[in-house]
């Protein structure tokens, strides 16, 4: 879903959220038994420097993919930016965090 706004901005849910990769490795998230919800606190609390986090999903069953909702596009896109300013290229425990932008379908959690 699309809205133009009033001095051309396309505003779009699509642009609101982010898949971030190289999070962590499937060992990581079988050593801890709080990891998911420690990892969840963490990105949300790095991200919020962005923004309104609205969710984050960490998908355990993964090669360390993390999914986090904005609440504006301005926030996702920051973080889509390359460092400093945002994660996309960042180290991560030792792993370099790939950062895109994803649709709404890919967002089912």
């Amino acid at each position: 879903m699309q809205a133009t706004l009033s001095w051309g901005y396309v505003k779009s849910s699509y642009l609101c959220r982010v898949q971030l990769t190289n999070m962590f490795s499937p060992e990581d998230a079988k050593s801890e038994e709080d990891f998911e919800e420690d990892l969840k606190r963490d990105v949300a609390e790095e991200c919020g420097k962005y923004g309104a986090v609205v969710a984050v999903h960490v998908d355990t069953n993964s090669l360390g993919l993390v999914y986090i909702k904005f609440g504006a596009v301005h926030a996702a896109a920051k973080c889509l930016q390359p460092p400093p300013t945002g994660l996309n290229g960042r180290f991560f425990g030792g792993m370099q965090i790939i950062a895109r932008s994803i649709p709404d379908d890919q967002w089912t959690f």
